[in-house]
Order: C-alpha cells, then structure tokens, then sequence
C-alpha cells in the first residue's frame, strides 16, 4: 500500500466502519488482505469528541454525523451536490457495479463521487481545526 505509507495515523470519520470496510475489502483481495488489515491498527476517529459530546453544538441537533457536525461549526455543507450522502454515493455506486449505467452516467457518477469524497474530506480538516482551537 505505498499510497498510504505504513506508518502513521489515519484519520476517519467513524472508525467502526472504516474498520468494516477494510475487512470486507481484505475478505475479497485475500493477498492485501494483510496490509488492508494493517490499516485498522492506525485509525483515528474523528467522531468521537462529537458523539461523546467532548465538543457539542445545540446545532448538532442531537446527532454527531458529519452531515450534522460539519455545518454546525463551519456553517458549510454537502449542500448543492449532485451527491450529497453516504447512502446515495453507495447506491449510485452499486448502480455502476451491475453494469447499469453508460460510459457517460459513468464520467459523471464518478465526478459527482469525487466532489462527495472531496467534501467529506474538507469537513474533517475543518474540524480538525474546530477542536485544535478548543483544545488549547
């Protein structure tokens, strides 16, 4: 996994499933299965200061998702994206796995993933930020 490197923290927005996915993606490419499996060991979850209410806004409307968190301290969003959640860009992504869309609703399908991404991306660097300012 050179991209990643084999040393340091990774930092994620929900541990457990991140830690799901690397082992379903183990169980199905069996010879990365171990370094895939390695990456469990390095993650640092973001959400836990916001589900533990360590940091909370009335904002937050009693939820401690990204969806919820972000907007409540930044004031951005995912907000005027073509996808805007988790449950959509899999949809859409599973859509593309069986075959179901064209080379052009491909282009698009993986433009609109990588502004998503991009944004989900964004929001745990600017909270990040948020707790190192209210943490020293």
């Amino acid at each position: 996994m050179p991209a990643i490197g084999r040393t340091g923290s990774i930092i994620v927005y929900n541990k457990s499933f991140e830690q799901r996915c690397h082992e379903d993606l183990a169980k199905a490419s069996p010879r990365q299965a171990k370094a895939l499996l390695a990456l469990n060991e390095r993650l640092v979850d973001l959400l836990q200061p916001f589900r533990y209410r360590f940091l909370y806004s009335y904002k937050q409307g009693g939820s401690a998702s990204l969806k919820a968190v972000w907007p409540a301290f930044t004031g951005r969003s995912h907000e005027g994206l073509d996808i805007a959640d988790g449950l959509t860009a899999s949809a859409q992504y599973l859509a593309f796995q069986r075959g179901l869309l064209d080379k052009t609703e491909q282009k698009q399908l993986f433009r609109n993933l990588k502004a998503y991404c991009g944004h989900d991306t964004l929001a745990m660097v600017d909270l990040l930020k948020v707790l190192a300012k209210h943490t020293t």
